[in-house]
């Protein structure tokens, strides 16, 4: 079965992203902008005095989804996957990338239906690296997102 991402999945990536029109570097000092996109917008390089609107803001966190979604589809092996389990690893994919996803502990552990094993393992996904000192630390803010994330993944 394919899975797309349900309206209440989506409204739970925003209100985690929060949206910033303007560029800014997030806790780890990579240049962020909209609903946490990094990288390039339209071609240019995402960094200081860099603004957007909101339209172009709910364009690129759609474009970015659509490519997330494909991949929590192909990377979940396990049969019977609920509506906001796929929510609660597409909000965590768009966090993470892919390549974390897809060598993580959560995702082996679902694939072999140890379903609140992997559960838990939505906590492991806390950490950050300082900008600053390049160690890394608990983040508070993500350490509440993926709470939301585990607690949208039981329902």
């Amino acid at each position: 079965m394919t899975y797309t991402l349900s309206k209440r999945g989506l409204s739970a990536i925003k209100t985690s992203e929060g949206c910033k029109l303007s560029a800014y570097q997030d806790g780890a000092g990579i240049w962020t902008i909209g609903y946490g996109t990094t990288g390039k917008v339209d071609g240019q390089p995402i960094g200081r005095g860099l603004v957007i609107d909101e339209n172009c803001a709910e364009r690129l966190l759609r474009t970015s989804l659509l490519t997330f979604e494909k991949d929590v589809n192909r990377l979940i092996k396990l049969d019977g996957l609920t509506q906001n389990q796929y929510d609660a690893l597409v909000s965590l994919i768009y966090n993470i990338g892919t390549t974390n996803f897809s060598q993580s502990t959560l995702l082996r552990e679902l694939n072999m239906g140890n379903v609140m094993r992997a559960a838990e393992q939505f906590l492991v996904w806390c950490k950050l690296t300082d900008a600053k000192t390049k160690q890394k630390i608990t983040s508070a803010g993500l350490l509440n997102r993926r709470r939301l994330e585990r607690e949208l993944f039981l329902l």
